[in-house]
């Protein structure tokens, strides 16, 4: 049962990343020649883009639950996976931390600074959860290559 939810994360996982790169590259291939009167698809586009980038972490934290669910079908790859582990949890809190403080640097006026705090951190939840999902995922790695190397 678990190998099945691990490769039904996985394969939406998949579909989700080929269902936005596709949308993203077919409104790439419609866009005019840029002139005033089309400046507002490149607008356009430049906002899926952040769109885009922004279900990424979202696509990587359900590949980390399958990860989670079923560590054993990525066992061959330990050490990319430390690395890429280690990545993603400075990544996570690195763009968190980051775009909450760019967000206090550059509000003008914040009446309520705790609903905007709670906010932020709401809005942001993708990429704190996918620093969450890495460190757990990141501790099991290292669990399991431990009780590896003491059974040899």
């Amino acid at each position: 049962m678990r190998k099945i939810g691990s490769i039904a994360l996985v394969i939406l996982a998949i579909l989700i990343f080929a269902v936005f790169s596709i949308h993203l590259i077919l409104f790439k291939l419609s866009l005019p020649p840029y002139s005033i009167q089309t400046e507002g698809k490149y607008v356009a586009f430049g906002l899926e883009i952040g769109a885009y980038l922004f279900t990424l972490p979202v696509i990587i934290s359900l590949f980390l639950l399958a990860y989670l669910i079923h560590p054993s079908k990525f066992e061959r790859h330990h050490l990319i996976l430390k690395i890429l582990f280690a990545l993603f949890i400075i990544c996570g809190f690195g763009v968190t931390t980051g775009l909450i403080t760019m967000a206090f640097i550059n509000s003008s006026s914040i009446d309520n600074i705790l609903v905007f705090a709670f906010q932020l951190v709401a809005v942001l939840s993708p990429f704190w959860t996918l620093g969450i999902l890495s460190i757990f995922a990141f501790k099991k790695i290292i669990e399991k290559t431990r009780d590896g190397s003491e059974q040899k």
